[in-house]
């Protein structure tokens, strides 16, 4: 039975994962993406809905719609990518790796929706790309990066990686940790089995990068550490 559940999700939320990017590809010729996020986020939802995956939100209350924000969620499985995007009730752009845009579909699309490529072969290139996501958050606009850079092996956090959170302090944003909890039990890395499960994002409350004066990079990351481990609940 296992098998066939997996079958029916791989097809179903594919179908419309890959009808959602199509879309996504040709509405942006028409509009732009802050018109486009609403129809977008929904379709994005839709995809858990038709897998029977359940995703409770906990922690809005914490969020002003009238700030920006940078957004760190854990990173567990690809899955986490439309569960964010259309969980997040802001317009949000991010930064994921740059071999994503190689992606048939996916990297079009997400090209398209503004997202940028954070390129890891280099160090400069990387400064490059971070610097590219920094001046967009300058502008005011809410940004979401995975502060682990790669998905979990074992379903624990990882070690969170300092560049986002320089980044962070010279845009000046405050950060909100996001708890993502059961996607480990649905989608492990490597396996192809799904097991809907339900899932829960809890948004923290959010931290903000120039208080106590002076706070470094390091100090950051360790605040938000502490914080995702609280808000990540375990099976």
């Amino acid at each position: 039975m296992k098998y066939l559940i997996s079958l029916y999700v791989w097809i179903t939320g594919g179908f419309v994962f890959i009808f959602t990017l199509l879309w996504l590809i040709v509405a942006t010729y028409f509009a732009s993406s802050p018109k486009l996020d609403p129809m977008f986020k929904r379709l994005l939802r839709l995809i858990f809905k038709v897998i029977f995956v359940r995703v409770d939100v906990e922690g809005l209350e914490h969020l002003d719609k009238k700030q920006a924000y940078f957004f760190m969620p854990n990173h567990i499985s690809f899955l986490d990518i439309p569960l964010t995007a259309g969980f997040i009730p802001f317009f949000i752009r991010g930064g994921e790796a740059a071999h994503h845009f190689k992606w048939p579909f996916y990297g079009r699309a997400t090209r398209r929706y503004g997202n940028i490529p954070i390129d890891r072969s280099s160090a400069t290139k990387s400064m490059e790309s971070f610097e590219r996501l920094k001046n967009y958050a300058l502008a005011g606009n809410s940004v979401i990066i995975f502060p682990e850079g790669t998905r979990t092996r074992d379903g624990k956090l990882q070690k969170l990686k300092k560049m986002p959170f320089l980044m962070a302090t010279k845009a000046g944003l405050p950060i909100v940790p996001v708890g993502i909890s059961g996607m480990w039990e649905l989608s492990p890395k490597g396996g192809w089995l799904i097991k809907p499960v339900p899932l829960k994002i809890k948004f923290g409350k959010p931290i903000a990068v120039n208080v106590p004066e002076g706070i470094t990079a390091d100090e950051l990351a360790k605040i938000t550490e502490e914080q995702l481990k609280m808000l990540i609940e375990r099976p």
